[in-house]
């Protein structure tokens, strides 16, 4: 009886370990929240969305880069230095500016 208790116990480790492994390796994702607790621990609220400047290559936030709408794509800069290189590069009058 008492070698009965043992195997027992001893699948439900192994299953365990299989449940924390099928959750973190293969799905990614975190066995000790489910996914309402996601929502409430997710932080990415906070992280502002970023564009490379394509004069310099650094990267800026679009809530405080300077736009340029060239042919319908939306171009973001770091500075007005980069912005009228970028305009001198084009050369072109149908350049908007937002």
């Amino acid at each position: 009886m008492l070698i009965l208790i043992k195997k027992i116990g001893f699948f439900l480790i192994l299953l365990l370990i299989g449940f924390f492994f099928y959750k973190k390796v293969i799905k990614g994702e975190n066995p000790f929240f489910s996914k309402g607790d996601k929502k409430k621990y997710n932080n990415s609220e906070g992280i502002e969305k970023m564009e490379k400047d394509p004069v310099c290559s650094t990267y800026v936030p679009i809530k405080s880069s300077l736009k340029i709408k060239h042919e319908g794509e939306v171009y973001h800069f770091c500075s007005e230095k980069c912005r009228k290189k970028y305009l001198s590069i084009l050369n072109e009058e149908n350049v908007v500016v937002k």
